[in-house]
């Protein structure tokens, strides 16, 4: 269990509750979420490139490197091999035509969407486990946080 925080919170105090909070919805069923994964036969960082894309719309192969912590060679390979599998396209810029832009196909986006659908399924059986009176601090704290935060893919910056 977490110790308790006293006095004001700070940064690094809130991030490792939310951590640990997302420690325990994670344990609760690794394998359902592993499952799910597995089901598409992609790999983690093909789905980490499909989610990038999902939040952001369009990416260039050095957007995805830079998301992905790869290099510009293991991720053109890695768009390879979604290109092959119809779950990305990849067009020339027509500004730059050395420059790749890259999108999600309908497949692609079924197949994100199928994978974040199970994951929302497990945190929601971790949400049922809280009483009413937590679960209604949390939703009002989860909004305020998310009213701050920025959005993926927006551009939106928080200067604090």
């Amino acid at each position: 269990m977490t110790a308790r925080i006293k006095g004001p919170p700070n940064a690094g105090d809130v991030a490792r509750l939310f951590f640990d909070a997302v420690h325990c919805m994670n344990a609760r069923s690794p394998s359902k979420d592993i499952a799910a994964l597995n089901e598409t036969g992609l790999t983690i960082p093909q789905f980490v490139a499909l989610h990038v894309l999902q939040a952001r719309g369009v990416c260039t192969i050095g957007e995805i490197a830079d998301s992905c912590q790869l290099s510009p060679a293991a991720t053109s390979h890695l768009v390879d091999r979604l290109v092959r599998l119809d779950l990305v396209h990849r067009v020339e810029n027509a500004e730059d035509r050395r420059q790749k832009r890259v999108t999600l196909t309908k497949a692609g986006i079924a197949i994100v969407e199928n994978l974040l659908r199970a994951r929302l399924g497990s945190i929601e059986g971790a949400m049922k486990l809280l009483s009413p009176g937590t679960m209604g601090k949390l939703a009002i704290a989860m909004q305020a946080v998310l009213d701050e935060l920025p959005h993926p893919g927006t551009g939106d910056e928080v200067h604090r």
